[in-house]
């Protein structure tokens, strides 16, 4: 979340600095603490109803995510640019129920290192690389970290 604010501090100061209008600094500023401020209810805190807080790898080698307002949705596939390191995992997901929107926006589900435990981590990290055929049990993210 620090990296986030940091990110929006940044681009306001590069706003601020511009040769714009003061209206047009007010709006773009504006904008970008809206932005912001939705990045960290959504994926910092995980507050929002659509907000995913449980991610869960099924025998069929699928992604069962649920939602903070308790709903459920499956995962068809995870896509090719998902990225893994070893203190991050963006995993971006092509959903079942997918509409013409969701379809352009496929869903992102960020997970840093401290949100879990560090052997959830790991299995969720060779899971996502390796495809690795065994399922284990659900990942409770961790807004609190």
């Amino acid at each position: 979340m620090l990296s986030l604010l940091m990110v929006g501090s940044g681009v306001l100061y590069v706003i601020g600095s511009l040769p714009l209008s003061w209206q047009v600094q007010m709006l773009l500023s504006f904008l970008v603490l809206l932005s912001v401020a939705y990045a960290l209810l959504l994926r910092g805190l995980l507050s929002l109803p659509w907000s995913v807080n449980k991610l869960e790898i099924t025998d069929q080698h699928g992604l069962m995510l649920t939602f903070q307002n308790g709903t459920q949705a499956f995962a068809q596939k995870v896509l090719a640019d998902t990225v893994v390191m070893p203190f991050l995992v963006v995993i971006r997901l092509e959903m079942t129920s997918s509409s013409k929107l969701r379809q352009l926006w496929p869903t992102s589900i960020i997970i840093m290192s401290d949100m879990l435990d560090a052997e959830s981590f790991r299995r969720l990290r060779v899971w996502l690389r390796w495809g690795a055929p065994h399922a284990f049990k659900a990942i409770e993210l961790d807004a609190g970290a």
